[in-house]
């Protein structure tokens, strides 16, 4: 991330380019007319000699071009509550044997400060988050657990794993509720969109699978093969659209 190219659609020729002079810049996305810059600095190590970092958010106006001050915040930016001043941010920590292990947090921006409304811890293996209105889904590969199976003589922990999606409803108080998840199985998956109660992901870059979590549980709700390697989905009225690359791109109904 060395810059960025502000293009004015209703306008003619009119490029902005507009450079990102940050040390340790880890995102760059938009949220209610601005964009949000996320960033990083290493303030020290634990006892265990792992790096500790602190996270700050930008807020740059790309009609003026004027970029606030660091906000300390508790992670890397995922999501703004359309309407809203509510943040979500997905925080990275160090868990037991140098595990890592994502929390989602919660916030509400007061003044220039944020102030903490609510975490969730998600196992060992969780990396992606995306989220929708007051829906937030996250998926990844669960392991590490284990599931009591009887055979002829006693019962025995085996070791078990699993890619998963799940989701939490956020309320209006900014509190983590309602959390539901469905194994998906031993595809390599990846969160491609989410909208409503749907969520979207593709399957070993061979197929893009809609899970509806407005069933309980979630359930699956349809498979589209696809050739190519989908990374994202946007979404029309009736239809979703995913790139593929040298392959086109897959239309579907939502």
């Amino acid at each position: 991330w060395q810059g960025l190219a502000l293009v004015d659609l209703a306008g003619v020729d009119k490029t902005t380019l507009v450079g990102l002079g940050y040390e340790n810049l880890l995102d760059v996305d938009v949220a209610e007319g601005q964009i949000l810059i996320s960033t990083k600095k290493q303030v020290g190590t634990d006892r265990m000699n792992r790096p500790i970092c602190a996270n700050y958010l930008f807020f740059l106006n790309p009609a003026t071009l004027e970029v606030s001050r660091a906000v300390n915040v508790p992670g890397v930016f995922a999501y703004q509550q359309p309407g809203t001043k509510r943040l979500l941010f997905n925080d990275t920590q160090y868990g037991p044997d140098w595990q890592t292990v994502t929390i989602l947090r919660s916030t509400e921006m007061v003044g220039s400060t944020v102030r903490l409304l609510d975490s969730a811890t998600l196992p060992v293996g969780y990396w992606s988050v995306l989220a929708d209105g007051d829906d937030v889904y996250y998926t990844g590969y669960s392991y590490g657990y284990y599931v009591e199976r009887e055979n002829a003589v006693d019962v025995m922990p085996v070791y078990s794993n699993s890619y998963l999606v799940g989701s939490f409803d956020l309320t209006a108080a900014g509190e983590f509720t309602n959390s539901r998840e469905i194994a998906v199985g031993q595809f390599w998956i990846n969160l491609l969109g989410v909208q409503g109660d749907m969520a979207y992901l593709s399957l070993n870059s061979a197929g893009i699978a809609q899970y509806d979590f407005g069933t309980a549980p979630p359930s699956l709700k349809g498979m589209i093969p696809v050739m190519g390697y989908p990374q994202k989905l946007r979404f029309g009225s009736t239809h979703a659209y995913a790139p593929l690359g040298y392959s086109g791109t897959a239309v579907f109904e939502k």
